[in-house]
């Protein structure tokens, strides 16, 4: 595969995740909403007006994302009321590279609800959700984003990516909720949860340099990974080996 394509691949999946986590954002202003349907997951007091289920896709699905630098560091108007990345040649050096910090942080929280159902039943209103949750923090240092604008400008580009990393925590949660209406202002409720760990990987560059020359690229780096995931078990050496 020539440099070039491996390059474009490299920045179209830095890029796309980038811009995943940039756009997320939470949707807190339900919790105003008599009618929100979903209420009861940030105040379990509340309770919907009527019974409701849910499935996947077309229930609850919440992003929150966090970071030390905004969403116009990544995009910029362009044209006629139209919008471009920093990806563009038309964007300076000096616009970009002024708006980053040496470690860029972001960190998304998802919520997502693969099945949800209430009901009016003993005396209240009863909930029942069975969510998957995931909680991931990025470290994204000045030198990756250099590498994706700049690439190859010389016969020897060097970038240093040093901590580089990231952190990711995946369970699932199953949750009992129950609330009711003691008189015309007070409603009480509460909510039973139990977690179930699916997955959780972390990994850090500590330090990280790629050397971009005519004739050969060279990726050096020192860095550790640690994963974990719910039914998955890598064989060692001597048990690869044995016959079944």
């Amino acid at each position: 595969m020539k440099r070039n394509n491996i390059y474009h691949i490299l920045v179209t999946i830095a890029f796309v995740c980038l811009c995943t986590v940039s756009s997320a954002q939470s949707l807190r202003s339900g919790y105003f909403l008599e009618g929100y349907t979903y209420r009861h997951l940030m105040n379990p007091a509340f309770s919907p007006e009527r019974n409701y289920i849910a499935v996947p896709g077309i229930g609850n699905i919440n992003v929150g994302a966090q970071s030390n630098v905004g969403l116009n560091t990544f995009i910029y108007p362009y044209g006629n009321d139209k919008l471009t990345t920093f990806m563009n040649s038309s964007i300076s050096n000096d616009d970009f590279f002024g708006k980053l910090k040496d470690n860029n942080r972001i960190n998304v929280n998802l919520n997502m609800t693969l099945l949800s159902a209430g009901f009016r039943a003993w005396g209240g209103f009863n909930t029942i959700d069975v969510n998957m949750r995931s909680t991931t923090s990025l470290n994204l240092p000045r030198g990756l984003f250099e590498f994706m604008k700049l690439g190859m400008n010389s016969s020897n580009s060097v970038y240093e990516m040093d901590d580089l990393g990231i952190s990711s925590n995946n369970y699932a949660e199953i949750a009992l909720g129950h609330s009711r209406q003691i008189n015309d202002k007070l409603n009480v409720g509460g909510k039973l949860k139990f977690l179930l760990g699916v997955g959780n990987v972390n990994i850090k560059m500590t330090d990280m340099k790629v050397q971009m020359a005519e004739d050969k690229w060279m990726v050096q780096a020192n860095g550790e990974m640690n994963t974990s995931v719910k039914g998955l078990t890598i064989p060692t050496k001597e048990e690869s080996g044995k016959e079944t």
